[in-house]
């Protein structure tokens, strides 16, 4: 959920809270019906109203597509077999990336991303390396790794693997100019 979603449901939550408060004034009689009747009277042909409820309304339905349109695609990838439906979360894959990059000499820290591509699955990689590797023969180590690792330890094809050095290690910096 991006920034402008989550403004857009603070602003629907606090809308709900003013009409909860407005419904139980006129539950418990402290808001007569005259007074309400005149107050709707004034809003009547007010171009500025129906902005408001112009944009109240494309942002229920923005929020009403966050809450039931993603439903179906889930975080992860399914197939079938002749047996019934796999299913991997992307969580999982996750995973095992992260345990395979660690095996590798070289790479130090990483933040892994997954997600469905029509080929397979496509990775984001930022890794913080050793500042003795050659980075491109590194970054060409890990891309081959994790081919071959979620190829066969899940099945699942893996369309591209970009990889972003995040930094090179500081320790090992701090050591060679020592």
């Amino acid at each position: 959920m991006g920034f402008l979603d989550r403004i857009l449901l603070f602003v629907a939550m606090l809308s709900l809270v003013f009409l909860s408060l407005f419904a139980l004034l006129l539950a418990f009689g402290l808001l007569s019906l005259e007074q309400l009747g005149t107050s709707i009277a004034l809003l009547y042909g007010r171009l500025d109203v129906g902005l408001v409820a112009l944009f109240f309304l494309l942002a229920s339905l923005r929020l009403f597509y966050l809450a039931l349109g993603r439903r179906g695609q889930g975080r992860g990838i399914s197939s079938r077999t002749e047996l019934g439906e796999l299913k991997i979360s992307f969580a999982a894959v996750e995973n095992l990336i992260q345990r395979t990059v660690r095996q590798i000499r070289g790479a130090r820290e990483t933040r892994v991303r997954v997600k469905g591509t029509p080929g397979g699955i496509a990775v984001k990689l930022q890794v913080v390396v050793n500042p003795e590797e050659n980075v491109p023969a590194l970054s060409k180590r890990i891309q081959e790794a994790i081919c071959l690792q979620v190829r066969e330890t899940m099945g699942i094809e893996v369309a591209e693997v970009n990889v972003h050095i995040a930094n090179i290690g500081q320790e090992a910096l701090e050591k060679k100019i020592e």
